[in-house]
């Protein structure tokens, strides 16, 4: 190790500025900081153009998504995927020696980042178990096996879609679950055959695509709708009405109207495939931790933001 104002035994002792960290959190008997959640969100969304309605939905969604990170954590401790001092400790002597290359020592990075020691070492400790983790089960067997189950997410295939679209504020939950309800009941009745798709969407969608009979044309797998759309829709059949899908946006029914079949091996997605099924181990194992996992949260983070 080049250089750094402490050292690793220090580092993992040292509790002076823990108590003044906002608690935003808990999971079990760890918790998540309100600083983690503003670091997070800056991270992925700094510079992206966010209204203030989608603001409060990606807010809390990046609350839950470090939540689930600390029910793999835990789930990678009890399954010994966790690193050891040890590890902790060259991992600690690798990213100060590269600091040092940058003319930084550790305090003046944390200071630059708003990070107290305790939650960089905790960090360090979930990118080392975590890719412990992937380097096991990553595996070429694995992935041929989820591109077969999901060949439809990969290959190329498009699908020909409509939508109807009721537009709602997050920031007014009783607007949203009567809009929620709302979708429900005209789902039924398209089904029913009561109406049909065109003609609701005509009537009752907010959509610019209303006038088209909510026609938004050919998507691919991954664009150019958001995960939240796509992902629904992809396992549609076609004819088939997805049940009410909560966006950014507003509330959506998809409705399937053709499928157009691709034809890519596994081997030619392999740039999309693997991020796929690392997110499919991270959301499989955080639903595990979920069902038994004593959480709450102790303040409302969508509506604020760490203190400068």
């Amino acid at each position: 190790m080049l250089f750094t104002t402490v050292s690793f035994a220090q580092a993992t002792n040292d509790t002076s500025h823990s108590s003044a960290l906002v608690v935003a959190a808990r999971v079990n008997a760890d918790v998540v900081y309100r600083s983690e959640v503003e670091r997070e969100y800056e991270r992925v969304f700094k510079n992206r153009l966010v209204d203030k309605d989608a603001e409060l939905i990606l807010r809390a969604q990046t609350l839950q998504q470090l939540v689930d990170r600390r029910l793999v954590l835990q789930f990678l401790s009890r399954k010994q995927f966790a690193p050891s001092k040890h590890d902790l400790s060259q991992a600690f002597d690798t990213v100060t020696q590269r600091l040092a290359l940058r003319e930084l020592t550790l305090a003046e990075f944390l200071k630059r980042a708003n990070m107290q020691q305790n939650e960089f070492l905790r960090a360090l400790e979930w990118h080392i178990a975590w890719q412990s983790y992937l380097d096991t089960y990553l595996t070429v067997d694995n992935l041929k096996t989820y591109f077969s189950d999901h060949q439809r997410d990969f290959d190329g295939t498009q699908l020909h879609l409509a939508q109807i679209l009721f537009r709602v504020s997050p920031q007014e939950p009783d607007n949203l679950s009567k809009a929620i309800e709302q979708a429900t009941t005209l789902r039924h009745a398209i089904i029913r055959e009561e109406i049909d798709f065109p003609t609701a969407a005509r009537k009752y969608s907010q959509s610019p695509s209303a006038k088209n009979g909510g026609d938004i044309g050919t998507i691919a797998r991954r664009d150019p709708m958001p995960e939240v759309f796509s992902r629904p829709a992809f396992a549609l059949d076609v004819d088939e009405i997805s049940q009410p899908i909560v966006s950014p946006f507003g509330v959506h029914l998809i409705h399937c109207l053709e499928i157009q079949p691709g034809g890519k091996p596994w081997d030619e997605v392999i740039e999309t495939l693997v991020p796929a099924v690392t997110t499919y181990l991270f959301e499989w194992i955080a639903d595990q931790g979920r069902g038994t996992a004593k959480i709450s949260f102790p303040e409302d983070i969508s509506t604020k933001r760490s203190d400068p």
